[in-house]
């Protein structure tokens, strides 16, 4: 019928869209929540009063279905908040990273114009007693400055190409808007603009200083002169780099943290050896029909489950209505519980449901602790039975003990109840996704109910990736018609599912990296200019018999001192800003404090190696050569 613009993939990777079809149950069914209605506002109309009349149309909704409860609510959200909205605190707090990183670099380049306008003074001197004005001497500094950030942004253009086709590699397939970051004129232009700004910026003050001096007094001295003001600049420039570095090595320590913690947790069964795939059906048709499709279902399902079974390598297969750890989430609302000191009122809180197949359990490996599986005895026409979480029985019935109570549910939202027999109860297993503790979920057995999608899991006894071609063309064979998607194996699920904390840990140690090296490259240039400034103080100093103990301590104990200074006020930035990348920390508080003094100390380390090369300079000034110096 038509053909969208290239650019359009909404919803997010979409290639083919089809007209909604939808079954009189479904039509007819007040609890049926599985699509995502957008619409546009009217002219003058706002947020505000669409919420408003939403409110009251939700108000309505439990009289017509009691078992959505009485806190029922209709929730409409712009567009582009429900895409991005989630991960828009993450995105602030990397943008937030760059800029550090920038920041860093600049003071940087201010501290290398301030020691190179140091060693310049005479040439400035000698300029400024010929004629030259200050307004060109600051010209010509800012010049070279912008000069210097501009030949740095080009060569960052460069690198940025490369890293945003690292950035595309390692997102998560989930990421908004990926397929739109790329390197374009936009990049460009506002790298290179950046760049100039910055440049002017930060060279204004070494210019401003290199335009101020004494050409008299300078060339009296011979060329020593003073320049204490600039001396102190530098050093608070080396303490806001540390600063500003210490707050990124704080959140990167944090998020290496999470990703330990996540590869580290167990969900409650093995997820080695195991691989997963889809089996999409064919959607229900009127209710008439249902019966027969869900037979048929059921009977092709079980004829590639015993396909899959048989093929070597294969230990067992088990099938549910979705996947596991992938943050895939159906509930059910409304129950009725027998026995339940809650009374016999509807539940109100929605409650996770998953249909499973027999053996379900013992091929996941998931214990049970009261009562059987599902088995063979639980066709399709058998009465029906349920199995119950540990999460479950201890929040709605207060034991374990549950086996034989009942479990009233409804398939819609006007139809006949069921009573479901609880026949087991499996123990709690973090199914959801890695992250997210057991809640309260129930299991019917699949081959009671149909399912608009099987999801096949594959125990193998070797690499269940190797296995994977040959389980698809097994299945096309006979059945050439159906779809095999989402191929994995369990364990790259998992780490599908801690794809955004992996991409955020990596791009904040890369980014800590980074500004870590430049803050000390900063804390050496200071330190060097130091020792070369103050070589006649220390060359009267060793001949009044400082030993070589004292010279290191004393050029030592500066730079401790900036980079102490540095990290104490970092310290405290980090434990406001941590807070940006809170929602993505796991097993770790963002003011953890054993964190926060690893931190400190490595920063520590790390600078007093950065002085080490300074300070043995220093020790090794022949007091006889310093005192003729200049």
């Amino acid at each position: 019928m038509g053909v969208a613009p290239k650019n359009f993939r909404y919803p997010r990777q979409t290639d083919l869209w089809v007209p909604l079809s939808l079954t009189p149950d479904i039509e007819q069914n007040q609890t049926f929540f599985r699509f995502q209605t957008i619409g546009t506002l009217r002219k003058g109309e706002t947020q505000e009063r669409l919420q408003a009349q939403l409110a009251i149309i939700a108000q309505e909704f439990p009289k017509l279905a009691p078992q959505l409860g009485k806190n029922f609510e209709l929730i409409a959200k712009p567009l582009l908040e429900n895409t991005v909205g989630h991960a828009r605190e993450t995105y602030f707090a990397l943008l937030g990273a760059t800029t550090f990183v920038l920041l860093i670099a600049c003071a940087n380049l201010t501290s290398l114009l301030l020691a190179r306008g140091w060693g310049r003074h005479r040439e400035m001197a000698m300029r400024a007693a010929l004629g030259a004005s200050s307004g060109r001497l600051q010209r010509q500094c800012l010049v070279e400055s912008c000069l210097l950030a501009l030949l740095g942004g080009t060569a960052g253009i460069g690198v940025a190409a490369l890293g945003v086709q690292a950035f595309r590699a390692m997102a998560p397939v989930g990421t908004p808007r990926l397929d739109e970051i790329t390197t374009d004129w936009t990049l460009l232009w506002f790298a290179l603009g950046s760049s100039l700004v910055a440049g002017l910026v930060f060279g204004l003050l070494p210019s401003r200083h290199a335009s101020r001096i004494a050409p008299i007094q300078i060339l009296k001295e011979g060329g020593a002169g003073s320049l204490g003001s600039s001396f102190k600049i530098g050093n608070a420039l080396v303490v806001l780099e540390v600063a500003l570095a210490f707050v990124l090595l704080a959140g990167s320590t944090l998020m290496l943290q999470t990703l330990a913690h996540l590869l580290r947790q167990n969900p409650g069964f093995p997820t080695n050896r195991l691989l997963t795939f889809d089996l999409p059906q064919s959607p229900m048709p009127a209710q008439g029909n249902q019966d027969a499709l869900v037979d048929r279902q059921n009977q092709q399902l079980k004829e590639i489950a015993g396909q899959v079974r048989g093929l070597p390598g294969v230990i067992e297969v088990a099938a549910a209505d979705h996947g596991l750890l992938s943050g895939m989430r159906y509930v059910h609302s409304g129950l009725q519980l027998e026995d339940a000191p809650s009374g016999k009122e509807p539940l109100e809180q929605d409650v996770m449901e998953r249909y499973v197949s027999p053996s379900y359990f013992r091929i996941l490996g998931i214990p049970l602790v009261r009562g059987r599986e599902f088995d063979e005895r639980d066709a399709r026409n058998a009465p029906k039975v349920i199995i119950v979480n540990e999460s479950m029985a201890r929040k709605y019935w207060g034991t374990l003990d549950v086996l034989g109570k009942r479990i009233r549910i409804s398939r819609s939202g006007q139809g006949p109840q069921e009573w479901n027999e609880i026949v087991g109860v499996a123990a709690d297993v973090r199914d959801l996704d890695i992250q997210s503790k057991a809640e309260p979920e129930f299991f019917q057995a699949l081959s009671q109910q149909g399912a608009r999608s099987y999801h096949l899991f594959v125990r193998t006894e070797r690499d269940p990736d190797a296995l994977a071609t040959v389980i698809s063309r097994q299945i096309w064979a006979k059945y050439p018609d159906q779809p095999v998607t989402h191929v994995a194996t369990l364990r790259r699920t998992i780490s599908d599912s801690i794809g955004d904390q992996r991409l955020y840990t990596v791009l904040l140690g890369t980014f800590a990296a980074i500004g870590l090296f430049l803050a000390l490259l900063g804390v050496y240039g200071v330190i060097s200019y130091s020792v070369t400034r103050r070589t006649q103080e220390i060359g009267v100093r060793v001949a009044l018999g400082a030993g070589a103990a004292d010279v290191l301590r004393m050029v030592m104990g500066q730079g401790l001192a900036l980079i102490a200074t540095g990290a104490v006020i970092g310290l405290a930035a980090a434990l406001a800003m941590t807070r940006l990348i809170s929602g993505e920390l796991y097993g770790v508080k963002r003011n953890d404090p054993t964190t926060l003094f690893a931190a400190l100390l490595l920063i520590l380390l790390v600078g007093g190696i950065a002085c080490w090369t300074p300070a043995r300079r220093a020790m090794r000034v022949d007091p006889i050569v310093a005192l003729r110096y200049e």
